[in-house]
């Protein structure tokens, strides 16, 4: 069966929408191991279950500068996220060499992971390996539920940081062991 592609070619001013995705809210988040970039070893997704909540961020590598500034702009808040037990995730499937030079002089306080081939995010995002590979922003609760989730073209069209902040809090204040119950 063939799939209509995603970006109906793009033309001079494509249109700002979300892209479909293969997972829907309140799906669990297929697990994945990818080596660090910015750390020694692999990660692995369910090594944050039943601890952290998950912000994972797909974007195209060190050449995407709004992908680039989204790291800062995480990077800034990450002890917020520390605060609501969140851990961000963020996925490169752009060349290694670029990104470990950017990662050299702008460190970055979480893993920044590397999938190559784009691998993973065309799991999550049900995209076969012909279409080309967007940006992605997935927020799961600390058991993989998928909570919140934007495919997009361009890094421009994802959820902005203070969104994506207040999603990390919501989902944390829903856990029940956190907060007194509402009597």
């Amino acid at each position: 069966m063939q799939r209509e592609k995603p970006f109906p070619f793009m033309t001079a001013n494509p249109p700002r929408r979300p892209l479909p995705s293969a997972l829907n809210p309140r799906d669990l988040i297929p697990p994945f191991e990818l080596p660090a970039v910015n750390r020694s070893g692999t990660i692995q997704s369910w090594q944050y279950k039943q601890r952290k909540h998950l912000v994972i961020l797909f974007f195209p590598g060190a050449s995407c500068s709004a992908c680039c500034q989204r790291l800062l702009d995480f990077a800034q808040q990450y002890p917020h996220y520390q605060s609501v037990d969140t851990e961000i995730l963020a996925v490169s499937s752009g060349p290694l060499e670029p990104l470990q030079a950017w990662l050299a002089q702008t460190p970055v306080p979480f893993p920044v992971l590397q999938d190559g081939e784009g691998r993973v995010l065309r799991r999550y995002g049900g995209l076969l390996p012909e279409e080309p590979l967007p940006v992605g922003l997935f927020v799961c609760d600390r058991f993989g539920e998928l909570y919140t989730q934007t495919i997009a073209a361009d890094a421009n069209d994802l959820p902005s940081e203070p969104e994506i902040r207040d999603w990390a809090g919501f989902i944390d204040m829903r856990c029940p062991e956190c907060f007194p119950p509402e009597w």
